[in-house]
């Protein structure tokens, strides 16, 4: 079936004129989050269930989005550039610095800005804009775009790269999924990402620095390419990726009109979750669904042991956090009755006291290999300790090893998505409409 043509929606992060096919609501999330202004697409789009038709490349809307890719303060950074470039404050066209190329140099802090080789700049917020991009390297990480530099008052400074969107998606797409995937898999993860972004933009408009990290925190993000510790260079971005990123240009995800969060997880090991058992901010779309579709993961079924040693000290850390006793752990078991899940709780005893704790905090507390999720259950053998569990992640959302499974099936990026999303829209978003003069 071809794919029916829908109003191309034009998103504004702050406004959106009358002439453009969306007009703005308030969405509060669950959680007390600000309102955030999103798109709310008409009646006539809300009726139909079909793909829309992607815009012009000319029209693809790209805004920048910026990107943390320092994921704490750091005391230095190391920076270089392979070309001409300026330095400039933030949002002024004054140059404070430029250069042909700038070989590895350790950038740091300063009490009144920022130094690096014999370059000082008495500024607290600079931009390096390079004359090619991709141009600029940051601790072994080349980036497309430019690079914002903020110092922070205890001396540390933040690197933030400023990427246009559909790059941004472009290095998503490989950071989160194979290159082995198939096409309409890696289509799905190009759709998750680009509204993922433009959510959390939305949501970090009044952030002063950023509003996504380069990490799993938000979405893996590896910039152009990168460097590994023995000198290789890997492609943080490929040809495929680049493709899945252009067929599904500008086309997001909706739920009853709104852009939301699209949390995805790497195999759910049969079936996902409700998402608001998990995040506050979980739109009505992301409901469990059954999903066979992940054998194929490693993760879809898993075994794992821990001494009772180190689950004691975790416990005790864990506890003591509370301002909490425990002792030598001398059983655990999982609570019968309560529904599986994140919060599932599991009760541990030291031969003194008896407490409970929550799924997602045993998995928290122990080593990210010992519970590659929050669904699982435990025996003792000895000295040890047995887990068994399906999955990989949170369970919330998109299954990527089951976005898999279904492509393999015949299944396109849009079926896909509403497998996984019962209920779930499409829009393709175009620049802001302009004013007539």
């Amino acid at each position: 079936m071809s794919p029916r043509t829908f109003a191309t929606v034009g998103l504004s992060l702050i406004a959106v004129t009358l002439v453009t096919a969306a007009v703005l609501m308030c969405y509060r999330p669950r959680g007390g989050r600000p309102d955030l202004e999103v798109p709310i697409v008409s009646r006539r789009d809300r009726a139909q269930s079909s793909p829309p038709t992607r815009p012009p490349a000319r029209d693809v809307y790209s805004p920048p989005v910026r990107v943390v890719v320092t994921p704490q303060p750091a005391r230095s950074v190391k920076l270089s550039i392979d070309g001409p470039y300026e330095v400039r404050p933030i949002g002024s066209s004054r140059v404070l610095a430029r250069g042909s190329r700038l070989d590895a140099v350790e950038v740091v802090a300063t009490s009144s800005g920022f130094q690096w080789g014999k370059t000082s700049l008495a500024v607290a917020r600079v931009e390096i804009h390079p004359e090619r991009s991709p141009s600029i390297w940051v601790d072994d990480h080349q980036y497309r775009g430019s690079l914002r530099l903020f110092r922070k008052t205890d001396g540390r400074l933040n690197a933030v790269n400023v990427v246009p969107l559909e790059e941004y998606v472009a290095s998503v797409v490989d950071g989160e999924m194979p290159a082995a995937f198939p096409e309409e898999a890696r289509k799905t993860q190009a759709i998750l990402a680009r509204t993922y972004a433009l959510f959390r933009t939305a949501e970090a408009a009044g952030h002063p620095e950023f509003d996504v990290y380069s990490t799993t925190r938000s979405q893996k993000y590896l910039g152009f390419q990168y460097r590994t510790d023995d000198g290789r260079r890997l492609a943080g971005e490929s040809a495929s990726s680049r493709k899945a990123t252009s067929d599904t240009a500008g086309i997001v995800c909706t739920a009853d009109g709104r852009v939301f969060s699209t949390y995805y997880c790497a195999a759910c090991g049969g079936a996902t979750i409700d998402g608001d058992r998990v995040f506050s901010d979980a739109a009505p779309v992301i409901r469990g669904v059954t999903c066979r579709h992940c054998d194929a993961s490693d993760f879809y079924r898993w075994t794992t042991r821990s001494t009772k040693a180190n689950a004691s000290e975790s416990l005790r850390n864990y506890f003591k956090s509370k301002g909490e006793r425990f002792d030598k752990l001398s059983s655990i078991a999982r609570l019968a009755g309560a529904d599986e899940g994140p919060s599932h709780p599991f009760e541990v005893k030291d031969g003194r006291v008896t407490r409970m704790v929550a799924a997602v905090d045993l998995r928290r507390m122990m080593p990210p290999s010992t519970l590659p999720s929050p669904f699982f259950d435990v025996r003792s053998e000895g000295d040890a300790l047995v887990f068994s569990g399906r999955g990989h992640g949170h369970g919330v959302g998109v299954c990527q090893w089951g976005a898999r499974g279904l492509a393999l099936k015949g299944a396109d990026c849009y079926q896909i998505l509403r497998h996984y999303y019962p209920g779930v829209g499409f829009v393709a978003v175009a620049p802001p409409a302009t004013k007539s003069p």
